[in-house]
């Protein structure tokens, strides 16, 4: 639908609003009280939330997830929550002890974050290792 502007300053603030669908006849207009129209729009009173958007996992990825890989640390073993941010998948040991992450064959020390993608046209992922400080670690 299209609003009418009121382009004409001797009308009323108050004076009713035609509005029409585009492309409909010439006589298929709606008229509607200002009163009607002017609730709909007033100036947003509080900022809206920000959106959301999150960019759709690439297939390497959900094999990725698919390969249940697991931290194994002091002899516990545990399944990995990947993070997917840009095209790479990390994951941090957040554990007190170094952890060696299986399938994969990586060692990462406390606080170390793996970061996993997939290049196009090539055959295998590229891991890389972050590693912090130990000052930097809590």
């Amino acid at each position: 639908m299209v609003m009418e502007r009121n382009t004409n300053p001797n009308r009323a603030a108050n004076a009713p609003i035609a509005m029409h669908q585009p492309g409909a006849r010439p006589d298929a207009v709606r008229v509607w009280p200002a009163s009607h129209a002017g609730s709909a729009c007033r100036p947003a009173t509080r900022t809206p939330e920000p959106l959301t958007c999150t960019e759709a996992a690439p297939v390497w990825f959900a094999v990725l997830m698919a390969s249940e890989c697991r931290a194994v640390g002091s002899g516990e073993d545990r399944p990995i929550r990947w993070d997917y941010v840009s095209g790479r998948a990390f994951y941090t040991n957040r554990s007190a002890v170094a952890e060696s992450i299986h399938p994969l064959g990586v060692e990462l020390a406390r606080g170390d974050t793996l970061a996993v993608s997939w290049a196009p046209g090539h055959t295998e992922y590229t891991i890389e290792v972050f590693t912090l400080d130990s000052e930097q670690v809590a």
